[in-house]
């Protein structure tokens, strides 16, 4: 039964990825297309090397993730840890998003003390950013994101909470699988990977990372040792 589960999710996971990967190749071929056509208009030429560009970007964000994903699960030990600022480095991960979070006019609260963690910086960036960046995506325009870090007995925890669409009790059991997205009618950017990567990322840091959501306020909570 277990082998019959993962040809399963196998199968799920290729499809997946195949129409991942398919929808922005159609959308680059067409425009290409659509280019060849003589007395091509320069306007509309511009405008569509700029579509091109961004689904070819699209593509690109999406193999890296899967071979970053493919990379973490077959790893079962972090190597590289070393003690640094966490606070700094979310701040830092705030920076790198501010075009995205600017375009949104969000108001962001960033008030917490400054705490050290014992852990591998390159990966628990990749948690930030890709949280951050989640959280912003389904953010209202002219919304709240709030960032809280908390030292409990044996654990820091980090929250990340912003103002909008409520996600479901069935979707929060689903959100951490690969290339499983809450917005079905794929009007979000994205592509359902980010959160797996940061789900084990935390495992292997022997974290956790929850979700909850109720009257259109979301918090993803990372639990991290000290």
């Amino acid at each position: 039964i277990e082998l019959e589960n993962n040809e399963m999710f196998s199968a799920e996971f290729i499809n997946n990825f195949s129409h991942e990967l398919k929808t922005p190749l159609v959308s680059i071929t067409g425009l290409i297309s659509l280019m060849k056509k003589p007395n091509f208009p320069e306007a509309k030429r511009l405008e569509y090397l700029k579509i091109i560009e961004e689904e070819a970007n699209r593509l690109s964000t999406i193999t890296t993730n899967v071979l970053s994903l493919s990379k973490l699960e077959g790893q079962e030990i972090i190597k590289d840890k070393n003690k640094y600022n966490l606070s700094e480095q979310i701040r830092n991960c705030v920076l790198l998003l501010e075009k995205k979070w600017r375009k949104k006019k969000l108001s962001l609260s960033l008030d917490f003390d400054e705490y050290n963690i014992f852990a591998n910086e390159d990966m628990l960036k990749q948690v930030w950013v890709n949280l951050l960046d989640n959280a912003i995506k389904f953010s209202y325009d002219k919304s709240n994101l709030i960032v809280d870090i908390n030292r409990n007995d044996d654990c820091l925890v980090i929250r990340i909470t912003n103002n909008g669409p409520t996600i479901s009790d069935e979707n929060k059991k689903l959100i951490f699988n690969k290339f499983y997205q809450v917005d079905k009618t794929h009007q979000v950017e994205g592509n359902g990977i980010g959160l797996s990567i940061v789900n084990k990322i935390v495992k292997l840091h022997n974290g956790k990372v929850e979700v909850e959501s109720k009257e259109e306020l979301t918090s993803f909570i990372v639990y991290i040792p000290k």
